[in-house]
């Protein structure tokens, strides 16, 4: 009897220290997990109820390691990271997910492509101020052409970086690395808010743009919306974005080479070309208009991206109104016909997207379930 009694308590022993763990753990959710479940709450529902133990789990081990009862600063960081990234496309989230993950996406690609032909076009353009100032120079010999000449040198070196960055960041957020993607995109908005300003014996320095008006709020809009749309819409490694990214690098090269070439056109014959400010804006609608109706017979995606990318332009609408009905001057000739010109094509253009998003959302709209009759 004896021995069977002591078998019995190794027995019931041994169930202890099998059991032990999980009691433990039992007795941990008991009394630790009501900052961690508010943490959880984070993350969708959905998502939760499939992953929420399993986190939970993994929070509590590292707590018990660490004598912790309440998660630190980092897990909170992390499951925030986490919620964001399911909300917004991540593997496990819901199809609504996934569809604003798309239109993330799409808003990026879309805005960084914009910034990409701007910088294309001022790159242009302050290489042909400067060529005109140094053979101002050369004739005439005069400093502040000199000074001028190498000020629009130093401004044409950094919007070309400000080109490259913008390309670049594309092609890498296509190919899946994220991190380094971003960090080009928020190259857009420094080289607005930061620009070269010229001193003396050539030399030069960073220093804040001013005054804000309708032009760099615009511009800034153009850089913050597609760095913010970036590191929300896409994933490290994604394997559905590198399907387009030799098509989207031929894109690119295609816009900014006819916009160049409009560039070109009307800085050497502009003045003899009949609604010449027109031109560049409207190469920019025209083709977009085009492809968003032709693409949100499929989705919505593309036209809620192009309006949403399109949207910081709004901000010239001001200057346009205020140059075409104010005291006469300027009304589309000259550098203000040009602002105004952009802020009507492009009030013009978000019209017409708003248009296709509503048609393009009636035609993909999901159909009422049909009930049987009795």
């Amino acid at each position: 009897m004896s021995g069977q009694g002591g078998k019995g308590t190794a027995r019931e022993q041994k169930e202890q220290r099998e059991q032990g763990p999980e009691r433990g753990r039992e007795q941990q959710q008991e009394t630790v997990p009501g900052s961690y479940q508010r943490v959880l709450m984070l993350l969708p529902r959905g998502y939760r109820e499939r992953r929420g133990a399993e986190i939970l789990g993994t929070l509590l081990d590292a707590a018990d390691a660490e004598g912790r009862t309440r998660p630190s600063l980092r897990e909170m960081l992390s499951i925030l990271s986490l919620s964001l990234r399911v909300r917004t496309g991540a593997a496990g989230g819901s199809t609504r997910a996934d569809a604003l993950g798309a239109v993330l996406r799409r808003t990026a690609l879309t805005g960084l492509l914009l910034q990409s032909a701007i910088y294309a076009m001022q790159v242009y353009g302050s290489g042909h101020q400067m060529e005109s100032l140094w053979n101002s120079w050369l004739s005439s010999g005069s400093t502040q052409m000199h000074d001028l000449s190498v000020e629009y040198l130093y401004e044409a070196l950094w919007r070309s970086g400000a080109f490259v960055a913008a390309s670049m960041a594309s092609v890498l957020l296509l190919a899946g690395r994220k991190r380094w993607g971003v960090l080009l995109a928020a190259v857009g908005p420094l080289t607005t808010v930061v620009d070269v300003n010229i001193g003396d014996g050539d030399s030069f320095s960073l220093a804040f743009v001013g005054p804000v008006n309708g032009i760099y709020l615009a511009l800034l809009g153009l850089g913050v919306l597609p760095l913010l749309t970036a590191a929300l819409g896409f994933q490290r490694f994604d394997r559905r974005t590198r399907s387009v990214r030799r098509q989207w690098i031929a894109t690119m090269i295609l816009v900014d080479v006819v916009l160049l070439g409009l560039t070109a056109l009307i800085t050497q014959w502009g003045d003899a070309l009949p609604g010449s400010q027109f031109l560049v804006p409207a190469a920019c609608v025209v083709p977009a208009v085009a492809f968003v109706a032709g693409a949100g017979r499929l989705s919505p995606a593309w036209p809620l991206a192009f309006l949403a990318a399109g949207a910081p332009v709004l901000a010239l609408l001001p200057r346009t109104i205020t140059d075409l009905g104010g005291d006469g001057v300027g009304g589309f000739s000259g550098v203000s016909g040009s602002i105004a010109a952009t802020g009507a094509v492009s009030l013009l253009g978000e019209v017409l997207f708003a248009g296709i998003l509503a048609w393009s959302l009636y035609r993909n709209r999901t159909p009422a379930p049909v009930t049987a009759r009795r």
